[in-house]
């Protein structure tokens, strides 16, 4: 028999076997194919198991279970449980895909470690992933402070070149509510003016930002409003 699917080489494969004909086939885009052997005949379509090629697939011996790996350094485990015949994600485990560019405990436990990586995610030991669906910038630094965060956003970061920072939720393992930006370059967008560093206060209440023109302001991290800055408005911090 002779199978053909449409996404590029076959990159893996792997057999049922608990009592079903079935053959999964990896491919370079990371969707996988099901394949009946008897019917000869796809029969399901797992699409973005994983943003990189698939690696590597094995279904474990008598049961319903599919582990599989990628590029994107992320081992999934896939169970067969639901009519239709594809699998729905059962637990995984995800690491950083290109190299963190800092590292830093969350707490005073030693416990928790936030690191952001190159592309855009910000990685919790506590088995939460933080990741916006927008394509911003990498992040380049952030800062943290957990004295409130049962009641807000207790994280904020500078991403590359950009000038808008953005609060993540701990808790919630999510991005947060608010994109901070000046207003005072609303007007000359042309301006290559990026966050360079940031600060929470000790309280939780209030976040300082710093830019490449020399400005530092602080903004509300409940409600996310500009409340000041340091210096007059020419940028004296330069």
């Amino acid at each position: 028999m002779k199978f053909q699917q449409d996404w590029g080489p076959i990159t893996a494969l792997s057999f049922r076997t608990d009592g079903h004909p079935v053959m999964a086939a990896g491919s370079p885009v990371g969707h996988i194919g099901l394949w009946d052997l008897e019917e000869k005949k796809l029969v399901g379509q797992m699409r973005d198991t994983h943003t990189t090629a698939i690696a590597g697939l094995t279904f474990l011996h008598s049961e319903p279970l599919l582990i599989t790996n990628g590029a994107d350094n992320a081992i999934r485990v896939w169970i067969f449980d639901v009519a239709g015949g594809e699998g729905r994600l059962l637990r995984f485990r995800m690491g950083h895909s290109a190299p963190p560019t800092k590292i830093q405990h969350y707490d005073q436990s030693g416990q928790h470690i936030l690191s952001p990586g190159s592309l855009n995610k910000a990685k919790a030991k506590k088995k939460s992933v933080m990741c916006d669906t927008a394509k911003l910038p990498p992040i380049t630094t952030f800062a943290l402070e957990s004295a409130r965060q049962s009641d807000w956003d207790s994280i904020v970061a500078c991403h590359q070149g950009f000038l808008v920072t953005t609060t993540w939720n701990y808790q919630k393992g999510s991005m947060g509510a608010y994109k901070l930006e000046p207003e005072r370059f609303n007007k000359n967008r042309a301006l290559t003016v990026h966050a360079t560093a940031v600060d929470i206060s000790s309280c939780g209440n209030f976040a300082v930002i710093a830019l490449s023109s020399g400005h530092i302001d602080v903004y509300n991290m409940q409600s996310g409003l500009h409340r000041g800055q340091y210096g007059k408005d020419r940028g004296e911090h330069l």
